[in-house]
């Protein structure tokens, strides 16, 4: 076997077991996987451990059209110190990614700004040309319900219509699965007025109707975004519908002091739903982590509770979170690295999300010793804050994206480099 470019020697976690071995990188990917690769630089880790990069198919960057809160530049600085190595963008950007021509702009904005691999979701939209958008998009995005944006379809015969159109590309379609017709409108005060006006029922409702929609005979691809509620994740569905749950609905809860910055769509549920879909995680009943990473400045936070926009950061603390829940036997390591790298990547089609050979060398090293509070005065956000202040976390110490250093402890190495995933498998 020719030699390798690049070796790491160091615990791995392989096939659900953490592994002393070697891997060698060449051309960015993984190209074995043994003792002793030969190669013409090596790096050696003792004390901690190599996990595959996060893969996080759910973050809002905000570009174009509302810099201010975050680009695609500090968005993923962002996501690479959390260790977050691919991401896929939603499409309630201004404009909306809702033609082919805007998202082929939205695409060239990230292959020269990008520090991450990356997809963009393109909007489901009646009208949309939907066959042509997923010659480019990742997937689809529909929306359900109301949420940041005006790209909202209630009507259940459109969204079926929609849904069956997308199942002709094969592309995957996520949702954001709220039933407008449920919603409660009412003056809002607080997290728990907030609560109210989006209740239980309204998620339960549309993820039934998702349901119904994967049984059809053309079996779509159906990935619904942050589940809140227990009911919602119980619902017996098929392998081609999968659930997506948040750090914020497991960490946090309606009865915390965190004023209008813990307002985000769907609510933050009583403490009690927290813990029981923790449960349903602990428990394997959940398919991905997703951060719903979709900042906004503080002086919009501050706005009075009513006015202010529903959304928060988290691609930077998504991982570090959940390792700690990791080092507090909390939260197995298999669970964390399927539902954070493994399932996501085969949600997406792409050769990333496990340390195997033939995969992108996209890995993160881990002391798992090495826990401190989530400080936002440090993270990467442009937005300058974080629901979890506060919280412990491990922070990865390096990061490497195809086979490629560019965080190593504080400092970020390098320009811009990361490359379009279409949703297909490469060769």
């Amino acid at each position: 076997m020719a030699r390798a470019d690049f070796a790491i020697d160091g615990t791995f976690y392989i096939d659900r077991m953490l592994v002393r071995t070697s891997i060698g990188i060449k051309g960015g990917r993984i190209t074995a996987i043994k003792k002793n690769v030969e190669a013409y630089e090596r790096e050696s880790f003792d004390n901690s451990i190599i996990i595959p990069g996060a893969i996080d198919l759910h973050v809002h960057f905000r570009e174009p059209g509302l810099m201010h809160k975050e680009d695609i530049t500090s968005g993923t600085t962002s996501a690479l110190f959390g260790g977050v190595t691919t991401v896929v963008d939603m499409p309630n950007t201004v404009p909306p990614t809702t033609t082919p021509e805007r998202l082929s702009k939205k695409l060239e904005l990230y292959s020269s700004k990008s520090f991450v691999d990356y997809g963009v979701f393109a909007s489901l939209m009646p009208g949309g040309r939907v066959a042509k958008l997923a010659e480019q998009a990742s997937g689809f995005k529909l929306f359900m319900g109301s949420s940041t944006g005006e790209l909202m379809c209630s009507d259940p015969v459109q969204q079926s219509k929609l849904v069956e159109a997308a199942a002709k590309t094969s592309r995957p379609v996520v949702v954001h699965a709220e039933d407008e017709a449920l919603r409660n409108r009412i003056s809002e005060y607080n997290l728990r007025d907030h609560y109210r006006s989006r209740p239980p029922e309204c998620e339960i409702e549309a993820v039934r109707r998702l349901v119904r929609f994967a049984e059809s005979p053309s079996r779509p691809r159906i990935h619904v975004a942050h589940v809140s509620t227990r009911e919602a994740a119980e619902m017996k569905h098929g392998e081609n519908l999968t659930l997506e749950v948040t750090p914020h609905h497991l960490l946090l809860d309606s009865e915390m002091p965190l004023k209008a910055y813990g307002k985000v769509n769907p609510p933050l549920r009583r403490r009690d739903d927290r813990i029981a879909l923790m449960k349903l995680v602990t428990a394997d009943k959940m398919d991905t982590f997703g951060s719903d990473h979709a900042p906004h400045t503080r002086e919009e936070k501050e706005d009075e509770f009513d006015y202010a926009p529903a959304g928060l950061p988290g691609v930077e603390t998504m991982l570090p979170l959940l390792l700690q829940l990791v080092g507090t036997s909390e939260l197995k390591l298999s669970t964390l690295v399927r539902m954070i790298s493994e399932k996501p990547a085969g949600i997406l089609g792409a050769r990333k999300g496990r340390i195997a050979v033939g995969y992108d060398a996209d890995i993160v090293v881990v002391n798992m010793r090495k826990i401190r509070a989530v400080d936002a005065s440090v993270l990467h956000s442009r937005c300058g804050w974080s629901p979890f202040e506060g919280h412990l976390a491990v922070f990865p110490e390096k990061v490497y994206l195809r086979g490629r250093k560019v965080v190593d402890g504080q400092a970020l190495i390098g320009k811009p480099q990361g490359m379009a995933v279409h949703g297909v498998h490469d060769g």
